[in-house]
């Protein structure tokens, strides 16, 4: 996957965790001196880093997906936050990050289930219907595609 992530970027996909591997990646970059995209993080909550800066992969969102379920997870970047959705099979929650982002040059090979840091932050699971949009979604869009991933 080649694009430049304008200020605003959304990521998305639906996610069946068999386990949580700490620092594992759901869409992941790491080209060209690259750092950024969507990953699993201490205690198996989300969190994502973005343009390299660590004070976005150190931010908590408190979401964790529940493993052996099914779960709709979306993670929009723009100039002055970030926001986490995940639709657990219960309800669709979000944790915000209010931080400055920068826009990010996907220049190179993107990963789907890996964060090529390392050889085993590997998702462990399944995903499906990943998309990248280059522009946020709005909530209605976001219920509406968390609707259609019901699984």
């Amino acid at each position: 996957m080649f694009f430049n992530a304008p200020a605003t970027t959304e990521i998305y996909t639906l996610a069946l965790p068999d386990a949580l591997p700490i620092w594992a990646g759901l869409i992941h970059t790491r080209a060209n001196g690259e750092d950024a995209g969507l990953l699993i993080g201490p205690g198996g909550e989300l969190r994502y880093i973005w343009a390299g800066d660590s004070s976005t992969s150190a931010w908590a969102s408190g979401l964790k997906p529940p493993v052996g379920q099914w779960v709709f997870v979306a993670l929009v970047v723009q100039a002055g936050k970030a926001v986490i959705h995940m639709h657990d099979g219960v309800s669709l929650k979000k944790a915000v990050h209010k931080y400055p982002h920068s826009p990010q040059t996907f220049s190179g090979l993107t990963h789907i289930g890996w964060n090529s840091a390392e050889e085993d932050y590997r998702f462990a699971g399944d995903m499906a219907d990943v998309r990248v949009y280059g522009r946020a979604l709005g909530k209605s869009a976001i219920q509406d595609l968390d609707r259609k991933s019901v699984v």
